[in-house]
């Protein structure tokens, strides 16, 4: 902590709120963390990945990065390795080189279009055995 300064999270939520709302990619990602770790906010898995969501659309690598993270381990959203790659690729394009690994290794896996399976899903495939 710098002297005479110190640690606002609620405030800094509040700022980077009012820019993510207008688009201010970089608080959007900032925002996201937040959230991903519960820095200021409570930790919600689902609103981190909305924010990296709305950076991600407007072409932030890091935000596109870490939402390839998120559909691969399925944190806040439904596990989808083709929505993974989807986002891994955007980001390994701009030239983010753990993207272009993470890539690499979903391809190396087979895991490039694999989906985890929808509830419904899941329902009739136990329909159909028992």
């Amino acid at each position: 902590m710098t002297e005479g300064r110190r640690l606002d999270p609620a405030e800094a939520t509040r700022w980077y709120l009012k820019a993510a709302d207008q688009g201010e990619t970089r608080a959007q990602t900032e925002l996201a963390g937040m959230y991903e770790t519960g820095f200021g906010v409570e930790q919600e898995d689902v609103e981190a990945a909305r924010w990296y969501g709305k950076a991600g659309d407007r072409g932030d690598r890091s935000a596109q990065f870490v939402l390839g993270g998120i559909y691969e381990k399925g944190k806040g959203v439904p596990q989808d390795y083709a929505e993974a790659v989807r986002w891994y690729r955007l980001a390994a394009d701009q030239g983010d080189a753990d993207a272009q690994y993470n890539l690499g290794l979903m391809y190396a896996k087979g895991l490039r279009r694999l989906t985890a399976p929808s509830k419904l899903q899941r329902q009739t495939d136990l329909q159909r055995c028992c």
